[in-house]
């Protein structure tokens, strides 16, 4: 893991703070609480949990001494974050839903478009989605047809969408970054996408 996740949270926080965008949010790997407190820490820019930093080091006379310690939000700061949090972001979550389809997705996200007007849709992974898809149909085929519905999603509901999608595994890599036809499962990804970003 690159940290993808974690990119995208912290650029939908930034557009949060500076445009006032709010988000709904796909996170199949993630628990709802989890990936709260995680965007608490990004909205505070604090800790919700005690956590030395060993790049913050005390030195007198040219000796270090201990290890600087963060200190972790208060409890105030966690409900004024949590506020902010749930005023600007939607979960989706997939809990009594094992996999989720796509279609199952773009419904809860259509609802938070009407109820909350979201401005940005996250999935997060692309794997971690139930793709049922019929017997005749390769998955080239396949993600053809769920980025399209994707992207018609976005148009009608004027809704930029982020998908996070893994790479594929390197069998012969050199050492090399991988480039956008690496996506796993199918370089429609890339052929659809209005943009591409590799983190």
């Amino acid at each position: 893991n690159s940290g993808k996740s974690e990119w995208i949270d912290a650029l939908l926080m930034n557009l949060s703070k500076n445009h006032g965008w709010g988000f709904a949010l796909c996170s199949l790997e993630k628990t709802p609480d989890k990936h709260a407190i995680q965007l608490i820490e990004k909205c505070k820019d604090k800790p919700f949990y005690d956590r030395w930093d060993y790049d913050c080091q005390v030195v007198k006379d040219g000796e270090r001494l201990v290890s600087g310690k963060v200190d972790r939000m208060s409890e105030g700061e966690v409900l004024e974050g949590l506020r902010w949090i749930n005023d600007r972001f939607q979960i989706i979550s997939n809990v009594g839903n094992d996999f989720p389809t796509i279609d199952w997705i773009l419904d809860k996200a259509r609802s938070a478009v009407l109820r909350h007007g979201i401005h940005g849709l996250v999935i997060d992974p692309y794997n971690e989605i139930n793709h049922a898809r019929p017997r005749d149909m390769n998955e080239t085929e396949y993600v053809s047809i769920m980025m399209s519905k994707v992207k018609r999603f976005a148009q009608m509901y004027d809704v930029a969408v982020w998908f996070v999608a893994h790479p594929r595994q390197q069998q012969a890599w050199t050492g090399g970054a991988p480039d956008m036809y690496c996506i796993s499962g199918s370089a429609n990804f890339v052929n659809k996408a209005d943009n591409v970003i590799m983190v």
